[in-house]
């Protein structure tokens, strides 16, 4: 039967550049789908291997295939010839290194009813070592509807950013076009088009098989196009803020899961090349603390991790999250709190003042270590010296020695690890120390 005969047809675009060890099964699964109303755009995008020949050769073998060749110009370019070559009521875009179900088609337009714009489904993503893991996929069939479309992809539980696993009225994308020449492009286009959308319809089967493999767009290492992720993000921070104020801190939840994939993405490539690139990531943290610190819908781990990396701006940090947590999490709550109360006007050098304490040592130079240094620095209040085992390593502004060595007489040592407070102050007395030992929570609870 003629894919393209009847109504409610589907225009499937599909952008292709040098996958040929893929295409064909990708293409293969677009021709096997059990929905008979299809209208498959071919762009091959200047390809160099075989990939431009297997596209003629599924055209002449399927009168319902359309295959147009044209000049390497990027993914975006190639989307948006299809979309001016698309004649169907309803726009699907699938990636030539991925495939689908059988039924993908079938089982979402039994969906896409009168009042529908939108009908997602989930993603199964399998990697190289042959692991599979479902995503976006509902225990049950959900619909959103108004302004819960936009709500939701910030969410991005269940509705994501992607185009691929979608299929979309016509009408929620036919102004929109995408960005030529940019990495990770379907986020504006996604959010314009949900803001576009009357309601979507998620159901609860994964029926997009994504391949997650290496040399692929999503998987290369840092360069200056992927700013544009922190950019677009950034733009859809500001429309919400504008026109769904009360989604905001969804849409900085967003745009800062993002800054923090940019910064792990620079420091995974160990090359100061990109530091200055990293360094304004980092000062844009530094410039939203108190939203995220007061941010109740940001998950406490992400907001951890948000400090520690504009505030320490240490890749170990990002590394040994998850082997710490419990100590960065505490660390963190601290850090909030301490970022409130100079907020409101509060100084740690008034419980000194208070206490008599003119002369201390700092007991461990992690961010907290680094933020208390760097506040009394111009105090009345002089740190003679620095306690860390990890001397070698601590910054050089300030005399370091290890907890073997011999301390000098002070007023206090504050310890600043809290999580590790009783067994450093059991320690340094078994170690002979009489001074004051106080933690630093102590000082922030009472200032």
């Amino acid at each position: 039967m003629d894919k393209a005969s009847r109504g409610n047809k589907v225009s499937v675009i599909v952008p292709i550049y040098n996958t040929a060890n893929y295409l064909n099964k990708c293409i293969q699964s677009l021709v096997n789908q059990t929905y008979q109303h299809l209208e498959i755009i071919l762009v091959d995008d200047g390809s160099n291997d075989s990939s431009a020949d297997i596209c003629d050769q599924y055209a002449a073998k399927y009168d319902y295939i359309t295959v147009i060749h044209t000049e390497n110009g990027g993914s975006s370019a190639a989307r948006n010839i299809g979309l001016r070559y698309a004649s169907g009521d309803y726009i699907s875009f699938i990636d030539s290194d991925d495939y689908i179900s059988e039924d993908f088609y079938e089982s979402m337009m039994n969906y896409m009813l009168p009042d529908v714009d939108i009908v997602s489904c989930g993603f199964n993503t399998m990697y190289p070592d042959g692991k599979i893991m479902k995503l976006c996929t509902p225990d049950k069939v959900l619909r959103f509807s108004g302004d819960e479309v936009v709500k939701e992809l910030l969410k991005t539980v269940y509705v994501n950013f992607s185009m691929c696993n979608k299929i979309f009225r016509k009408k929620c994308i036919e102004n929109i076009r995408f960005p030529v020449g940019k990495n990770h492009e379907d986020i504006p286009v996604m959010y314009d088009a949900a803001k576009n959308c009357s309601k979507i319809v998620c159901i609860n089967d994964a029926k997009y098989f994504y391949s997650v493999r290496v040399g692929s767009n999503s998987r290369k290492p840092f360069n200056i196009g992927n700013l544009y992720l922190a950019v677009s993000t950034r733009d859809i921070y500001m429309d919400v803020k504008k026109y769904y104020p009360q989604y905001k801190r969804l849409a900085l939840n967003r745009h800062f899961e993002y800054v923090l994939y940019l910064i792990d993405l620079i420091y995974d490539g160990k090359t100061r090349r990109y530091e200055k690139v990293r360094k304004e990531l980092e000062r844009e943290i530094r410039h939203y603390t108190i939203h995220i610190i007061r941010n109740n819908e940001m998950n406490l781990n992400l907001k951890a991790r948000l400090l520690q990396a504009g505030w320490e701006c240490r890749s170990s940090i990002i590394r040994q999250w998850h082997e710490n947590s419990d100590k960065y999490l505490i660390s963190t709550k601290l850090f909030s709190q301490w970022f409130e109360k100079k907020q409101n006007g509060k100084r740690l050098e008034e419980y000194f003042q208070r206490n008599h304490i003119y002369t201390i040592a700092i007991y461990g130079m992690s961010y907290l270590g680094q933020r208390l240094y760097d506040e009394l620095k111009d105090s009345n209040v002089t740190v003679k010296y620095v306690i860390d085992k990890n001397a070698k390593d601590t910054a050089s502004h300030v005399r370091v020695i290890t907890p073997k060595d011999e301390v000098e007489p002070v007023d206090a040592i504050i310890v600043t690890a809290t999580y590790y407070y009783n067994e450093i102050r059991k320690q340094l007395k078994v170690n002979g120390i009489k001074y004051k030992i106080i933690s630093l929570e102590d000082i922030i609870q009472s200032m």
